[in-house]
């Protein structure tokens, strides 16, 4: 019985990891065609940047309300809805014929990915316990870089033999099929691996009690902690993950899709090892400390201060490309904090508590860093706008070392306090 249990949470977390993978392959590909479509539509960066933008505002705007659906309905079929709309709305975006059309495409993509993003740890924590959740919910962000890399590679090969559009086309389409899979997960009872009081259903999903439970979140100290070190990461990842391929391009002077293709082919070795330890440090620590996951990551993020800044200001390729592997490395050491946000809450409030999560992270992050360095790129340049990455990545450190000392242990918290 144990082992069907054990089975059927690593099948879950590989249709769910897959569906992560595609989703940010989706998300990422249009980075690495910037160039063609500013070309075709005759954009502005500061208009480049608004589609990012713009995919960010809708993003957080409607991931409440699946925080809230997620804690009360069957989560299996919002998430495969989700990535169905979001698949047929990546394929569409290939089909605009103006700047309109296609912020519009983008923004329905990431209704579909609010759908899933939001819910999806919060059903992996109802798989993994705590002793080996941070390493499941590693496994899934992985997914993350390593999807995004691919997003990139696939953008600079597609959109250079086949045309941009294409691009959108080809990759769009198979989350349809990962959205059927994600049928077949059987759904455990939530807060399943947790040995915490359990509130009947009735009183927990009451609406009067949804301001309680955001209140009560904003007062978490280690869920604020968390939160607030991800939205000045998010603001430096979120404004790199688009404008590095421009870059380097621009900047570097290489062709698009020879930037893309290898900025792809980087970043996978130094994102997946740097998860893998990450994952890996934070759950071992845990036996120490219940900061691990706190000082895990910021450690990380200062280690690739300094490196990125070598990447942005060399002009040496052997030089930063392998600054840009190592940052990679580093970086990812931040996927234990999904985990640290997950341990912080009870089970029954995780989606809605991801949903607070990413409404801060995103409209504080990377929803303004990609126009905002847009922005100072076209008023001085691009190299100098980049350098608002390595001072977030700073703040964010430290707001994740001095947070974690304010912050109680997440076995101080009882069941009434981390539901609300």
């Amino acid at each position: 019985m144990e082992s069907n249990i054990q089975s059927q949470a690593y099948i879950a977390l590989l249709i769910l990891t897959g569906i992560n993978f595609l989703n940010y392959i989706d998300r990422q590909i249009i980075f690495a065609v910037f160039p063609f479509i500013k070309d075709d539509l005759i954009l502005s960066d500061k208009q480049l940047g608004f589609i990012s933008s713009a995919f960010i505002i809708v993003y957080l705007s409607v991931s409440p309300i699946f925080g809230r659906l997620g804690d009360m309905l069957t989560r299996k079929w919002i998430i495969a809805l989700g990535v169905g709309l979001g698949s047929l709305a990546t394929a569409g975006a290939g089909l605009a014929q103006n700047y309109s059309q296609l912020v519009l495409a983008r923004s329905l993509i990431s209704i579909g990915e609010a759908s899933y993003i939001v819910i999806a740890p919060a059903l992996i924590s109802d798989f993994f316990g705590k002793r080996d959740r941070g390493k499941a919910l590693s496994f899934f962000v992985m997914a993350l870089p390593i999807g995004s890399a691919l997003g990139y590679i696939l953008g600079g090969y597609l959109g250079e033999v086949y045309g941009w559009r294409s691009a959108f086309f080809i990759v769009g389409l198979p989350g349809l099929l990962m959205g059927l899979l994600c049928l077949r997960i059987k759904e455990p009872e939530r807060g399943a691996a947790d040995r915490v009081l359990r509130f009947s259903r009735a009183e927990s999903l009451r609406p009067k009690d949804l301001k309680r439970i955001y209140l009560s979140l904003l007062h978490n100290r280690q869920f604020m902690t968390a939160v607030l070190g991800l939205t000045a990461y998010g603001f430096a990842l979120g404004g790199l993950g688009v404008w590095v391929p421009t870059f380097l391009h621009r900047i570097k002077g290489l062709p698009v899709g020879t930037a893309s293709k290898l900025f792809g082919l980087t970043l996978i070795p130094g994102a997946l090892f740097g998860t893998l330890v990450g994952g890996y440090l934070g759950d071992y620590f845990l036996k120490i400390t219940d900061k691990a996951y706190f000082f895990t990551s910021s450690v990380g993020m200062l280690l690739s201060v300094p490196i990125l800044i070598i990447a942005i200001l060399s002009k040496n390729p052997w030089v930063y490309w392998s600054a840009v592997s190592l940052a990679a490395f580093f970086l990812s050491f931040t996927v234990v904090l999904n985990a640290a946000i997950m341990n912080a809450v009870h089970p029954q409030i995780r989606s809605t508590a991801m949903s607070v999560n990413i409404f801060i992270v995103h409209i504080f992050g990377d929803a303004i860093s990609p126009v905002t360095i847009g922005w100072i790129s076209d008023i001085s340049n691009l190299k100098t706008a980049m350098m608002v990455a390595p001072v977030m990545i700073t703040i964010s450190a430290m707001i994740l070392l001095f947070g974690a000392r304010l912050s109680p242990s997440s076995e101080g918290l009882s069941s009434k306090e981390s539901l609300g």
